[in-house]
């Protein structure tokens, strides 16, 4: 039996410190040449599109257009586990009311290649990115820092905050939006999530 686990379900069943233990683990892995992983090429659904057009033949990316692309990417842990991501990113997407990413995760049985689970991938990727991202202010950011800046008030915001307040003692949060009413919404939820002082500031260069 294939296992499907829907976007509500992923976000119950994970939290940001979770997923920044297990990124770094994978860091790790990787480093240590103890893991594969690879993404392999971008194509595109815009209409009328060129030719595939090489990037670059290290990993064999292809580029048909910048507005709607779709990315494959695998990785591999042997006697652990293997898995497929699937994303596509739309730049027209939250004009329709939709995410700007919308992915699909597969894993499967390390030793035969049997599907095993599907799972929506769109917020377990905006997850990774920001433990990713908060591994990386663990090891070079200044150890003194009191204030965490915020640019922008989407899913990638709220990641973000919570994967790096897994990993250092913040003691505030300025966040910055386009649209006051975001700005708003943004402080309201997370005010909820994190316990944490969370204002706003008039400009990005607020945030330097």
């Amino acid at each position: 039996m294939i296992l499907l686990v829907p976007d509500s379900l992923v976000r119950r069943s994970i939290t940001a410190e979770e997923c920044v233990r297990a990124v770094d683990a994978g860091f790790r892995l990787y480093a240590s040449g103890k893991a594969a992983a690879e993404r392999n090429r971008v194509s595109s659904a815009d209409e009328g599109s060129p030719p595939a057009v090489p990037v670059g033949e290290a990993n064999a990316r292809f580029s048909y257009g910048a507005h709607a692309q779709v990315n494959l990417y695998g990785a591999y842990v042997p006697g652990w586990g293997l898995g497929a991501k699937t994303l596509g990113a739309f730049e027209s997407n939250p004009e329709r009311g939709e995410p700007y990413i919308h992915a699909l995760i597969s894993v499967h049985d390390p030793e035969t290649g049997k599907l095993e689970a599907i799972l929506d991938g769109g917020y377990l990727t905006a997850l990774r990115t920001a433990a990713a991202v908060a591994i990386g202010f663990e090891h070079l950011a200044r150890h003194d820092s009191r204030v965490l800046g915020i640019l922008g008030t989407g899913l990638q915001a709220r990641t973000h905050l919570l994967c790096h307040l897994a990993v250092h003692p913040f003691e505030e949060v300025v966040v910055w939006g386009r649209t006051e009413t975001k700005v708003r919404e943004y402080i309201d939820e997370m005010s909820e999530q994190a316990p944490i002082a969370i204002t706003a500031c008039s400009s990005p260069r607020d945030l330097c």
